[in-house]
This record gives structure tokens, C-alpha cells and sequence, in this order.
């Protein structure tokens, strides 16, 4: 329940860029609770480090910054809950390199006019994505990593360009599970699902897919992609 301010750069829908410093950093903490605050104008709101395990990060508004929730340094099981970000820079959620496992991103409110990934999964495994509204003409998740499910999310284009909605990218991003996701393009020439540069054995089905053709793009796939879509 606290107000946890920087200097902003300015209130537009872009937000306010990086290398603003770091609004809280919990660093070997176990089950910490960051709950209910309204954090402004920082480059990275929240960053969880260096081995954090099993905190909760629930009902919080972030508002013009660089990465609103970031973690880095073999983390494992933070929920991230039910937290908004009306104007960002870049990503609203980042598990950066070493970022941990069996994280829970649910429920969270994403608006933005920039083109960054809203969710960045950059490492980790067994992530869970579900049940996030994202409005925004960039990246609404980019995978990085193997083993997560996204299931539940309503993605919402708004302008280009078109790098796909969902871009699941890299060799090591295997074994990726999206089911039961509403994603509307922005035009006809939105991509829902672009897997590039080796992505393998991803599963995407009973997807509702609207205004978003074609519903899925391999550029230089590993084998055993599916995608079965409603469309």
C-alpha cells in the first residue's frame, strides 16, 4: 500500500525509458510479499534476484517505466498476480537471463503503445502465462525458453508492425504449450503465431484466432510445430 516514485519522463502512453534505477530489488528473500502499491517513473519497478523464491507480486499499478516486473538470478516460483501497466517503455513482465522457474504470470492488465514484447521470456522454465489481457501493436509474449503454457490470454493487436503476436523464437524454445487463447490482429496481415530461428515442437491449439491471417508463420522452424486453430 505504498507509493513508490521517480522522476517520470513523461506522462505519455510511451512511458518513461530505462536506466531510470530500481523502484524495490529483493535479493535472497524468501516468500516476499510486494502487494497493493502504485509505483511510478522508475526504469524497472520491481526487479526479484538472486535466488528469490516463492514471492507473491499481486495488485500492483506500474506506470510510466522501463520493465515493470523483472527477474534475474535464479529465482523460482514468483506468482505474479493481478497487477496493471497502463504506459510502459518496454516489457511490462521480464524474466531475464537467469530469470528462474516455474514462475505464474496470471490475471494482469497490459496497455501500451510501444513495440516492445508486453512478456519477455527470455529463460526459465515451466513459466505459466495465463489469463492476461494485453492491448498493444508490438510483441504481446515473446518466448525465449521451453517448457511453459500459455493458456487463457486475450492478446489484442492494435498496430503494426507485424512480428507476431505471440513469437516464440530460438533453438531452445521447445516443447511450448498455447491453448484456449482469444488473439485478434490488427489487419489481415497479423501474424497470431510466428516461430523463427528453430523453435521447436511447439503445440498451439483451440485458439480462437480473429482478424489475424495466416494464424501461424514458421520462418526457419525446428520440426513438430502444430497449430490448430479455430479461426
Amino acid at each position: 500500500n505504498c507509493e513508490i516514485y521517480n522522476t517520470a519522463t513523461n506522462n505519455l502512453p510511451a512511458g518513461t525509458e530505462g536506466a531510470r534505477q530500481v523502484g524495490v530489488r529483493c535479493q535472497e528473500a524468501v516468500r516476499p510479499v510486494l502487494r497493493n502499491n502504485l509505483v511510478r517513473g522508475w526504469g524497472q519497478g520491481f526487479v526479484l534476484a538472486t535466488g528469490v523464491t516463492n514471492g507473491v507480486v499481486a495488485g500492483n499499478e506500474f506506470t510510466d517505466f522501463g520493465q515493470g516486473i523483472t527477474t534475474t538470478g535464479l529465482c523460482s516460483g514468483i506468482l505474479m498476480q493481478s497487477n496493471s501497466f497502463p504506459r510502459m517503455a518496454s516489457n511490462a513482465v521480464a524474466i531475464n537471463a537467469a530469470g528462474g522457474d516455474a514462475h505464474q504470470i496470471v490475471g494482469n492488465i497490459i496497455l501500451s503503445t510501444n513495440y516492445a514484447a508486453g512478456i519477455r521470456l527470455e529463460t526459465g522454465t515451466n513459466l505459466l502465462v495465463s489469463s492476461n489481457t494485453v492491448t498493444m501493436p508490438g510483441q504481446h509474449l515473446l518466448v525465449l525458453s521451453a517448457d511453459n503454457r500459455i493458456e487463457g490470454n486475450r492478446l489484442e493487436k492494435t498496430g503494426l508492425p507485424d512480428t507476431g503476436i505471440v513469437r516464440i523464437e530460438s533453438p531452445a524454445a521447445e516443447r511450448n504449450v498455447a491453448v484456449n487463447n482469444v488473439i485478434i490482429g490488427y489487419d489481415a496481415n497479423s501474424v497470431a503465431f510466428h516461430l523463427v530461428n528453430g523453435a521447436a515442437t511447439t503445440t498451439a491449439t483451440n485458439n480462437l484466432i480473429l482478424r489475424a491471417m495466416p494464424s501461424f508463420l514458421l520462418a526457419g522452424p525446428g520440426p513438430g510445430n502444430t497449430v490448430v486453430a479455430i479461426v
